[in-house]
């Protein structure tokens, strides 16, 4: 049976950090160690996590607690990796709860094919809310397939699991069984050979929420033909609904635009069909600021004026931004 580390980069999320640890000392196949990369900066939080740490842990499981390097999920997760010594690296989101055999059943996929790099199952708040909005309801499937063309975020398209040069991510149709060779695995609850972080690592410029880092590590495995990766039903969790440990609006509205530029030229920009692509989804995303305004009654333009800035701010540094120099963020958002 092959073994496994759980690396959880963790930040802002202390309330919902000890159910995630109790979900993985209930798991029907516990990992050798659990590693804990905390980025939080203020004393108060470190010596909670600590705490929650000693709460939650049990003897059958070896925990570690690590300072972060610097703030940044992607770096967390380097540093995680590199201190894990199983065959298997779990990266798992401080606001993620497992079902019991979660891990039992991705090991299963490594153990059915050698040439299985990565795996990830299926978040039950996406079956749920894919049922109840739009499987039951006519209009949430008018809804869907205009959520589908403009592209962000994700998609959910028949039994497919690719990624589009928008950088959205295709999800196949949640509350039908799938086991799908994907062209990306997300780092909420992913599992990868560790051996892969000779090769490639998450994007160390990338600070704090470190946008789209999933996106960029696991399709650059895809790209380089580095093995399968397996999206699946079979094992599920749970992601909490939270915004603890999120970027205040502006600054997220500017990481997207951004990172999504340094991701987008390094995984597509090949044809002009992938820049097509990916200009209509800019433009996709002003729309849907412009429907959060109205909808919020945010009559002051607040959020739209954070879009505009953000692609000023963009287009301005594309050059430098294209190269993997992304100072012209961080130097307006400097990290504490």
């Amino acid at each position: 049976m092959k073994k496994y580390s759980v690396v959880i980069p963790t930040y802002g999320r202390n309330k919902f950090l000890g159910g995630c640890l109790d979900s993985i000392n209930s798991q029907t196949i516990k990992p050798s160690e659990v590693v804990i990369i905390d980025n939080n900066d203020s004393l108060e939080y470190r010596i909670s996590v600590q705490e929650i740490i000693k709460k939650h842990a049990i003897k059958e499981i070896k925990y570690t607690y690590n300072k972060g390097l610097i703030n940044s999920g992607a770096v967390a997760r380097n540093h995680g990796a590199s201190l894990v010594a199983t065959e298997l690296v779990a990266f798992l989101d401080d606001d993620v709860v497992l079902d019991n055999d979660y891990y039992e059943k991705v090991i299963y996929v490594f153990e059915s094919d050698n040439e299985v790099v990565g795996v990830q199952g299926l978040d039950r708040a996406l079956v749920e809310n894919y049922v109840v909005n739009v499987r039951k309801k006519f209009i949430g499937k008018i809804l869907l397939v205009i959520e589908n063309f403009l592209e962000q975020a994700f998609i959910i398209k028949d039994k497919n699991s690719s990624l589009r040069p928008s950088l959205a991510v295709v999800h196949p149709i949640p509350d039908i069984d799938f086991y799908e060779e994907s062209q990306w695995i997300s780092t909420c609850a992913g599992v990868f050979k560790a051996n892969l972080f000779e090769i490639i690592e998450f994007p160390k410029q990338f600070v704090k929420y470190s946008w789209n880092e999933y996106v960029f590590f696991s399709h650059t495995i895809f790209k380089m033909q580095l093995g399968k990766m397996i999206y699946t039903s079979e094992p599920k969790y749970r992601n909490m609904p939270t915004d603890d440990g999120r970027l205040p609006v502006k600054e997220l509205v500017y990481m997207a635009e951004v990172y999504d530029l340094y991701v987008f030229n390094s995984l597509f920009n090949r044809s002009f069909k992938d820049r097509v692509i990916y200009i209509k989804s800019r433009f996709s995303r002003l729309l849907i600021y412009l429907w959060r305004t109205i909808r919020n009654k945010q009559y002051n333009l607040e959020l739209l004026r954070h879009a505009f800035g953000a692609f000023f701010l963009t287009f301005k540094n594309r050059d430098d931004i294209k190269k993997g120099n992304l100072e012209c963020y961080n130097k307006l958002f400097p990290l504490d």
